[in-house]
């Protein structure tokens, strides 16, 4: 019954059953939406949660530092990553405001230098190359 109930949230709120642009909408869960909306770049400040799971995309793409940091609404981001995200320039700026970071199989070794995870709550790096969080003290 769960899993009815959350795919019936997940219709009524889908970007692609109300035919919208995925770069106008605040949460973003399928593939292809993901997708436009990294590539574009353009109307992402407004999204407030990304949940991927890369077992379902068709391509592989690249991601550069900065492609989360215009997004000044995200909150939640959740990646399950299955060797199809590449990080070639290093590692990504999270925004400040993130709340919730889950990113299974995380490719770096650290996270970027430039994040404060101050308002983090949730950190699940499970099955990542992660040795070192960040320089210095995080509150």
């Amino acid at each position: 019954m769960h899993d009815l109930i959350q795919m019936m949230a997940f219709e009524i709120v889908s970007l692609r059953s109300t035919n919208q642009d995925p770069r106008k909408g605040s949460r973003l869960w399928t593939a292809d939406d993901i997708y436009h909306a990294l590539k574009n770049g353009r109307g992402i400040e407004t999204i407030t949660g990304i949940s991927l799971d890369t077992s379902n995309f068709s391509r592989e793409i690249s991601l550069l530092p900065a492609t989360f940091l215009r997004m000044w609404e995200l909150r939640l981001l959740r990646i399950i990553d299955t060797g199809k995200l590449y990080l070639p320039q290093g590692p990504l700026i999270f925004p400040n405001p993130l709340r919730y970071l889950q990113w299974h199989g995380y490719p770096l070794k650290s996270l970027s230098t430039n994040f404060i995870a101050e308002m983090l709550v949730i950190l699940d790096m499970r099955g990542s190359q992660l040795e070192k969080l960040w320089e210095g003290v995080q509150v």
